[in-house]
């Protein structure tokens, strides 16, 4: 079997079993960080290989900052 890591994660893919490492040109998910990847095999081999789709996620904190708010009004000195 083909060992592939996703180009996003670098974790190793979970090939699924109707994929024919000799002759597979579609589409295939990271089940880690669920990024669509096209992948084209032929003989066992990778020919094309690349990222479909991947959607960052928001990061589950907030970051607050005491930067002041901008404004237009020149400072009086």
């Amino acid at each position: 079997m083909v060992k592939i890591e996703c180009l996003v994660c670098e974790e190793p893919l979970q090939m699924p079993t109707y994929i024919d490492p000799d002759d597979y040109d579609g589409q295939i998910v990271c089940k880690k960080c669920d990024a669509l990847l096209h992948i084209k095999l032929r003989d066992s081999k990778v020919k094309k290989y690349k990222i479909v789709k991947y959607e960052i996620q928001p990061p589950d904190i907030i970051v607050q900052t005491n930067i002041p708010p901008y404004s237009d009004e020149p400072k009086r000195l």
